[in-house]
Parts: structure tokens; C-alpha cells; sequence
């Protein structure tokens, strides 16, 4: 593929895989809207735009989304991405029961409308929806914002390696979040109190 683009190649991106516009959320004052990809599933070689992301994705990593797994919230006056969640299968080969909540963003732009919220309540439904009843994600410390949401919509940490335990602390004293009778996961997947 990189050897047959060319500079000045001229590619059409077709939105219609986008799939249909899913009814705005009760409670949503902007004009923004789901859309559901999931027309087909992604294949080797496809090439794949996403637009306002800070990172690029391979077919490879949107491969992993079940079918109709990807939600995006795009804003309805100019098209724009404004949000992003997928609900995928898992790569841990020790926990192949997991279900994944994935590539969740939001534009700048559109921060602190709920947006990444919605997109990502939407996944998770879809993972239950296929018979996931354990999820996992990963993000990073740094990502304040969406570890708070996490948080908000019920979250557990899941302390797999063994600097996860300071970390964690670290991170909730940051988010100055009362984290006593926090419910945290050993490598295990087994529950403790933090």
C-alpha cells in the first residue's frame, strides 16, 4: 500500500460505512449524533480515516471491534468526529472472557458535553449485548478526565502489575477521589479492597 501511494494521489473516503444515525440521547441539548459503523467488517488493506484522533488506527486495531461495535458521536452541522468508543474482543490471551472498551475520544472542541460518555455507555452496551459480563480498558495515568468518568460510570481499577497499587494512589489523591471502600481487581481478576 505505501508503495503504491503517490504525492498528489487524490483518495475518495466514502462516509457511508458510517452506518445509520442512531436518535439523539434523552437529555442531549447539542446537535451532535451517534452513527454506528458496522456495514461490514473491516479487512486487511482497508484504508481507514479518523478524522480529529491523536492517534492513527490500523486495520488491525479496528479489527478488534465486534460487528457494529464502533460508535461515534459527529457533530450533525459539520460532520466533524466529535467522539469515539468501540466495543472489542480482547487481546489477553489469560482473559479471553473479557470484553474491551476501546479508542474512546473526544474532540477537543467538544469536551465537557457528556459525548465521551454516551459513546462509551453505547459500547458498553454492546459488549453485554454480545455476552461480555466482564469488561477491561486501559488508559493512562495522565488522562485525568476520562479516569473520572471511569470512575462516575462504575469502573473498577485493575492492578495487574505491581506498581499499579502506588499508582493508583497517586492518581486518587490527584482526582482527590475517596478511594476507603474502593473495590479494586488483583491480576486475577479476583475483587479487594483497596
Amino acid at each position: 500500500m505505501e508503495d503504491t501511494l503517490q504525492i498528489g494521489d487524490h483518495l475518495l473516503v466514502e462516509k457511508i460505512t458510517f452506518g445509520p444515525i442512531i436518535p439523539r440521547m434523552a437529555g442531549m441539548k447539542n446537535k451532535v449524533h451517534l452513527r454506528m459503523l458496522g456495514l461490514r467488517d473491516i479487512k486487511r488493506g482497508d484504508i481507514i480515516f479518523q478524522a480529529g484522533a491523536a492517534e492513527t488506527a490500523t486495520a488491525a486495531d479496528l479489527a478488534k471491534a465486534l460487528p457494529g461495535g464502533l460508535f461515534l458521536a459527529v457533530d450533525a452541522a459539520t460532520g466533524a468526529l466529535a467522539a469515539s468508543a468501540a466495543a472489542e474482543k480482547t487481546d489477553d490471551a489469560e482473559h479471553p472472557e473479557l470484553g474491551c472498551l476501546g479508542w474512546v475520544m473526544t474532540a477537543e472542541a467538544y469536551r465537557g458535553r457528556q459525548l465521551g460518555k454516551a459513546v462509551s455507555l453505547a459500547a458498553m452496551h454492546h459488549l453485554a449485548k454480545h455476552g461480555y459480563q466482564k469488561f477491561a480498558l486501559k488508559t493512562d495515568d495522565w488522562r485525568l478526565p476520562a479516569v473520572n468518568m471511569y470512575l462516575k460510570l462504575g469502573w473498577k481499577p485493575w492492578l495487574y502489575d505491581d506498581d499499579m497499587p502506588a499508582r493508583w494512589q497517586t492518581l486518587c489523591q490527584t482526582l482527590q477521589f475517596d478511594n476507603r471502600n474502593l473495590i479494586t481487581f488483583n491480576r486475577d481478576l479476583q475483587p479487594c479492597l483497596s
